[in-house]
């Protein structure tokens, strides 16, 4: 945000920004004298500190279905981060509630019962260890019935016990599992005919 100064100034660095942009072969567009602006998902007021969530007018919420093929722990966080978010970027609850209709609305469509509701902000800062983790992402299906999480932590417990010389590394504190997510059957189409297409217009 550039502090007050005359139109005259203003243009005159309106200039010198395009400069230094066109000089890297870069193109940007600076509009000055803004109240109010948009940025990503959110709505930013200059005049009276107000901020809200911002969505075009054409852009509808999509979230993935609550019977899809996901692991259960990101089916069940995805609501609560939606009203995590929105909570985030609304400076009160009356904002919050002008722009969660649309919210609510895509939650019900994938089959969400939870509603969305204010989280109080606070300013208590937690304290937390940095620690080298390792991640093993397996992919997920719900088609596999064998417990891919428990089987892995119990090699890793009976692999390298207490008193192992690589158990400082391999424990249950510094490898972690997060089940990864594959794309459907029509992203894997869609991404090969595409594929097809560019080698056919190659030859």
């Amino acid at each position: 945000m550039i502090p007050a100064v005359n139109g005259p100034k203003i243009g005159k660095l309106r200039k010198q920004i395009g400069c230094v942009f066109k000089k890297e072969g870069l193109k940007i567009t600076v509009t000055t004298n803004l109240l109010e602006v948009d940025f990503l998902d959110v709505t930013l007021n200059a005049v009276n500190g107000r901020y809200c969530p911002y969505r075009k007018r054409n852009n509808h919420p999509l979230y993935i279905n609550a019977q899809s093929n996901h692991p259960p722990n990101i089916i069940k966080s995805l609501p609560k981060m939606i009203t995590t978010r929105l909570s985030d970027i609304s400076c009160n609850a009356n904002e919050l509630n002008k722009a969660k209709g649309a919210y609510e609305q895509a939650l019900r469509s994938s089959e969400y019962v939870e509603k969305v509701e204010c989280i109080e902000k606070t300013s208590k800062i937690r304290r937390r260890r940095t620690r080298d983790i390792i991640w093993y992402n397996p992919p997920h299906n719900l088609n596999v019935k064998t417990n891919i999480g428990k089987m892995f932590l119990w090699l890793l417990a009976k692999h390298f016990p207490r008193g192992h010389r690589l158990n400082k590394i391999f424990n249950k504190y510094t490898v972690k599992l997060s089940y990864s997510c594959l794309p459907n059957v029509s992203t894997i189409l869609n991404s090969t005919t595409s594929q097809g297409t560019v080698e056919e217009k190659r030859r």
